[in-house]
């Protein structure tokens, strides 16, 4: 009886992210969607700066970068060009950004 097995939405390459982050299970969840609604086929990753920057080696469906802030549009832009394709944007640094916005100051304000 097999009780865990990779999702085939990942590759089998060995992330970069810091211990305890929520990059590494959040793309795990997202491939697990993916395949579970058998779609992956027709997915799109757009990956957005920062540390998901490099989701492009992780999830086994096409991949687009976009430049900080502009994954939406890039995501609007894949969905007009190839109706038929499912777009899945990553994005945790805002929810990092909230965590610890008392602590520092964000860069952009």
């Amino acid at each position: 009886m097999i009780v865990f097995e990779k999702s085939k939405g990942l590759t089998n390459d060995r992330t970069h992210y810091c211990p305890g982050c929520m990059h590494g299970t959040s793309q795990r969840i997202i491939a697990e969607c993916l395949e579970e609604l058998n779609v992956l086929d027709r997915a799109v990753g757009i990956a957005s700066v920062g540390c998901s920057v490099l989701a492009y080696k992780y999830f086994n469906c096409d991949m687009q970068q976009a430049a900080h802030g502009r994954a939406p549009a890039v995501a609007t832009g894949i969905k007009r060009a190839v109706s038929d394709s499912v777009n899945l944007v990553e994005s945790l640094e805002f929810i990092v950004y909230r965590k610890f916005k008392k602590r520092w100051r964000w860069p952009f304000e």
